[in-house]
Order: C-alpha cells, then sequence, then structure tokens
C-alpha cells in the first residue's frame, strides 16, 4: 500500500477510535456487543503498543462480569450471548491480551454442550446462531467429545445423491432451500467440517463429508458468462436444472466466500488440484470492481466493501498474488471513500430494508455490521502479520 492509502487508513481508524465506547453497546454479545469491541481493544493494543487499550479491556471485561451476575436472563448464543462473549476471552487469552483461571469458563462450556445437544434434536445447523457456532466454540475450547456428535449428526441427517452431499436450510423454514451462505448455509457447515478435521475430530466422517460438499458446489457451478458469478445464493431442495442465477461479492454470500472456504479446505485436505482450480476463480472475482453490480451498498464487514477488502487482503498475504493485492487495495480504498468527508464515523452505515423493501441505512457499532468491523478490517490492513481474530466469523 502507498504513503497515501496508508495514512488514509491511519486516519479512519483514528476517527473509528473516537466514536467507539462501551457505552455504545447494550449486549455482551460478539457480532454485535461488547464481546467484538473487545477484541477490537485487543487487536488495537497490538498495532500501537498503548497501555491505555489493556486498561479499558479489563475493565470492560470486570464491568461484564459484574453485570452477568446481576442479570439472570443473559442471552446464550455464540454470536449473540454469553458464548460469544466466552469465544472472545478466550481467543484474547491465546493472543496474551488476558489472563484468567483455569475453570474460569468451565460453567458456560457445560451450558454450551447442552444447548448444542438441544440444537442438534431439531438439525439446527446454522454458522452462526445454531450448533456448528457453538460447536466451534467447543472446539476451540477442545471439548472434542461434544463436537464429535454435531459431525455424527450432520452425517446422519445429510441429503446425499449423484451431485453430492448438502443440508436443507432449517433456521428459517420458509421453503426448502440449500443455502450457499457461510453464515448460514453450507459453505459455514464445510469450514466446521474443515476446522474439525484439522484438529484430529472425527477425521474419516468429516473428510466424508467435506469430499461430498465439495462434489456438490463443482456440480453447481454456472457459467460466469452468462450468469455474472460461479454461484448463486441458494438453490432449491428439489432442483433439476439451476437457472443462472448472480450472487453477490460479500463476506455472507457468492463467489468470494464460497471459493475462499475452497481455498482454504484444499489446504487442509492437500488437494492440490482444487486449490488451483479455486485460485482460478477467484482471480476472475477480483475483476467484480463496480459497487452496484455486486449488490455492494456499504461498508460494513457483512456484506460491505469492508468485508471484502479483508478476504483478498488474506488471499493476498497467502498467495502473494497480485490480482489479490490490487483487488484488496482497491475495495479499502472504497471502505475509506464511504466516510472520508466526515470527522467522524457518520459515514460507515449498513444498508437494511423495511417492511416495504426501501433502503434503510443505520450506524451500528458492532463486529458485523459496524465500525467495530470496519476498524478491525483497518487494523489488519496497518499490521505486516496476520491475527485470527475473524475466526469468530469463519475465516
Amino acid at each position: 500500500m502507498d504513503k497515501k492509502l496508508f495514512k488514509s487508513t491511519q486516519d479512519e481508524l483514528n476517527k473509528i477510535k473516537l466514536n467507539l465506547s462501551a457505552k455504545n453497546f447494550s449486549s455482551i454479545g460478539l457480532l454485535r456487543g461488547i464481546s467484538g469491541f473487545n477484541i477490537f481493544l485487543g487487536e488495537l493494543y497490538q498495532l500501537e503498543k498503548d497501555p491505555e487499550y489493556i486498561e479499558k479491556l479489563n475493565q470492560e471485561i470486570e464491568s461484564t462480569i459484574s453485570a452477568i451476575g446481576n442479570n439472570s436472563q443473559v442471552e446464550f448464543g455464540s454470536s449473540s450471548g454469553l458464548a460469544g462473549w466466552a469465544w472472545s476471552l478466550a481467543y484474547l487469552k491465546s493472543i496474551e491480551m488476558i489472563d484468567f483461571p483455569r475453570g474460569f469458563l468451565k460453567g458456560i462450556d457445560h451450558a454450551a454442550i447442552e444447548e448444542v445437544v438441544e440444537k442438534i434434536s431439531t438439525q439446527d445447523y446454522d454458522p452462526l446462531h445454531g450448533s456448528i457456532g457453538l460447536g466451534l466454540y467447543l472446539l476451540k475450547r477442545k471439548k472434542r467429545k461434544v463436537v464429535s456428535k454435531i459431525i455424527h449428526s450432520l452425517n446422519d441427517s445429510k441429503i446425499e445423491d449423484e451431485f453430492g452431499i448438502k443440508w436443507i436450510k432449517n433456521r428459517y423454514k420458509v421453503d426448502e432451500v440449500i443455502d450457499l451462505g457461510l453464515a448460514h448455509g453450507i459453505i459455514g457447515i464445510l469450514y466446521f467440517l474443515s476446522k474439525c478435521y484439522k484438529e484430529g475430530v472425527n477425521k474419516r466422517i468429516s473428510k466424508t463429508l467435506i469430499n461430498g460438499v465439495i462434489k456438490y458446489l463443482k456440480s453447481i457451478i454456472q457459467d460466469f458468462s452468462q450468469a455474472g458469478s460461479f454461484f448463486p445464493n441458494s438453490i432449491r431442495k428439489d432442483f433439476t436444472e439451476v437457472t443462472p442465477s448472480k450472487s453477490r461479492l460479500a463476506w455472507c454470500y457468492g463467489d468470494l466466500t464460497i471459493l475462499y472456504t475452497l481455498f482454504q479446505t484444499a489446504i487442509i485436505i492437500q488437494d492440490e488440484e482444487l486449490k488451483k482450480s479455486v485460485i482460478a476463480r477467484l482471480i476472475i472475482t477480483a475483476k467484480r470492481d463496480k459497487e452496484s453490480e455486486n449488490f455492494v451498498e456499504d461498508s460494513v464487514f457483512c456484506h460491505g466493501t469492508s468485508g471484502i477488502a479483508h478476504l483478498y487482503n488474506k488471499l493476498w498475504k497467502q498467495t502473494q498474488q497480485l490480482e489479490f493485492r490490487n483487488a484488496s487495495l482497491y475495495w479499502l480504498q472504497e471502505t475509506i471513500n464511504a466516510n472520508i468527508n466526515n470527522s467522524n464515523a457518520e459515514g460507515y452505515k449498513f444498508m437494511i430494508r423495511n417492511n416495504n423493501k426501501e433502503k434503510i441505512f443505520n450506524l451500528s457499532s458492532g463486529l458485523l455490521e459496524g465500525i467495530c468491523g470496519v476498524g478491525l478490517v483497518y487494523i489488519s490492513f496497518l499490521t505486516k502479520g496476520d491475527s485470527n481474530w475473524d475466526e469468530c466469523l469463519l475465516l
């Protein structure tokens, strides 16, 4: 990155720092609450080495512990509740930002195990909010027995045919579709299975399921010249012929997140042929550089420019492929452009649609859909090495 872009990135990070504080958050959650802010403080310290961030971090953790003790109705989930908060603590301990006694998270671990058993009984495999999300926390906590139960449940409930292996979207039972998203679909499940295989948890079944998902994904690749993308967002369960459908460029859904996850999976299972074919398609996605044509309407991590910039930046660091470097810097500049004329962080709003399908732009502080996530992306660009904070986003 040239000096001008480097300085612009620093300037925007400083704006975010001035606009972020604990009072911005009303929950303890990881993706939208105080836990994401704690990760931001930890990564900020790694970048700037200012002891003020350590002090703030410890204050926020102590404050949250007190709040939890005084509230019997705290949500539990991996993305929005206690399990997500515990994940952030485990991560911060792993990078030596904090410390706590060995049994400190024992109660949360036990509750997470019970929650997993309940969720797999209803085949709730949502990667962010269901058994997969909790399973990733428990995998980090070395609770291999219950993680193995999730793998067995996935194996028992899979749909397998000549096209490969997939699962029906369970969390939103509006229609029966194969969800191809990282956030809520089979790409998130593929990520989970790859992590399990890498960690040696039920490797035989994990590998079988991984190969089946890869086979399925290969069977639904679209003609890019016709559809504008290699994959759609979802496919009906009973499809016989797929109508070409263009998907967005984003972290949550679309070519970039599907191919990125396939690339990481190929590395883990040591499939060189898959790795080469995925890289070739990722290079093509790097040329998708118009926001309006790629359904990019904001700058937040989930479905905006900062998430796209981050994924290409990770690919650049892994492969040293110039196309990924250029794409990462392009989307970084687009993220900066969203706020460059503001003295605060007002430009980093995320887009949602109301009941009338009208676009509404809101300013949020969270990691997934707010300025905390944008700030973490800026830190990653300003840091020479790589960090693992984005494991909470299945990366």
